[in-house]
């Protein structure tokens, strides 16, 4: 079989990893990259040890190359225009998180998959970490009953190690933490509870032109309620989940996987019980466009996550509840 002909979007840190793990699987290879920084690009081969053609942006790309795939690593207002193009030039993608920054875009970018009939998947890696994933088996299997409320706060230095960076750039990032790392904090939602009804959310951008501080409680489409936290100025890195359902809850501190029934206490769960990780996110792509997978993360998940997130931001600027049925 062929090998995949990658291209890929932005030659910053996160898509060394997937460069690196495209080529050492051996069904595809990195033969372009879209990158206007010449550092970057000579960052990008010191290490990845790679040495792919060069282009300034994605369209000369897509028209210089013939590609199978294209992974987008850039900032996150482009992924929409960049996402499109790929698509409609034929290109299987792989976008780096989020994968749009309005709803309105991620319907778009739904009927542009629909209509080119290529594999689109978000880069959640959270999807194949074993301990979320044993949480969705007990969501979906219904071993803790129905699912009556999900909350969760995440700690992290991010308002530090992010100054002076593109993603306290509104124009660049579309937003702070609750778009960038916490991306990943409401994809879990997302993916646990489904589509969300109503948000209302209150903001702290902590001297900067982005969202640094978030508390957001909301409800499901399916009655189940919701709340989170995304703090950006603490000092450490911290996370704990809730997920509880009519017959158990189970609780997630800090990566301690722990599941509670009424009667029976608060058992810690073994690794032993968990299931092993499947393959890394490249890999899922990989299978899915052979067909030998389901997309692991589809655009159904990206629509969700910036419905919520958007959702957020209008309440906390408006100062009211917001229904996602009204963006």
């Amino acid at each position: 079989m062929d090998k995949l002909r990658f291209g890929i979007i932005g030659a910053g840190g996160i898509t060394h990893g997937h460069a690196q793990r495209i080529e050492r699987d051996g069904e595809g290879e990195v033969v372009a990259i879209a990158e206007p920084s010449e550092r970057s690009v000579e960052n990008f081969g010191k290490a990845t040890g790679l040495t792919p053609r060069v282009f300034s942006d994605h369209k000369a790309m897509l028209a210089g190359e013939k590609l199978d795939c294209v992974l987008i690593g850039s900032p996150h207002t482009v992924h929409y225009e960049q996402s499109r193009d790929c698509l409609e030039a034929g290109c299987h993608v792989l976008c780096e998180k989020p994968m749009v920054c309005r709803t309105a875009d991620a319907k778009s970018l739904q009927e542009i998959i629909q209509k080119t009939g290529k594999v689109f998947m978000i880069s959640y890696q959270r999807h194949t970490d074993p301990k979320y994933m044993w949480i969705k088996q007990q969501i979906d299997s219904g071993e803790i009953g129905r699912v009556t409320y999900i909350s969760a706060i995440s700690c992290q230095e991010w308002l530090w190690f992010t100054k002076g960076s593109w993603r306290q750039d509104p124009a660049l990032s579309g937003g702070g933490q609750i778009n960038d790392t916490g991306s990943h904090f409401i994809d879990m939602f997302i993916w646990f509870g489904g589509p969300v009804e109503q948000v209302s959310a209150i903001q702290d951008f902590r001297g900067t032109p982005v969202d640094i501080n978030s508390t957001v409680a909301f409800r499901y489409r399916s009655g189940a309620l919701g709340n989170f936290s995304v703090v950006g100025d603490t000092h450490c890195w911290w996370e704990d989940w809730t997920i509880s359902g009519e017959k158990a809850t189970l609780l997630l501190r800090n990566g301690r996987l722990s599941k509670a029934v009424m009667g029976q206490g608060v058992r810690e769960i073994p690794d032993s019980e968990v299931p092993a990780a499947p393959a890394h996110v490249d890999k899922a792509f990989i299978d899915a466009v052979h067909g030998r997978r389901e997309v692991m993360v589809p655009a159904t998940i990206g629509l969700g996550v910036i419905e919520l997130t958007e959702a957020a931001w209008r309440s906390a600027n408006e100062g009211r509840t917001i229904r996602v049925s009204d963006l």
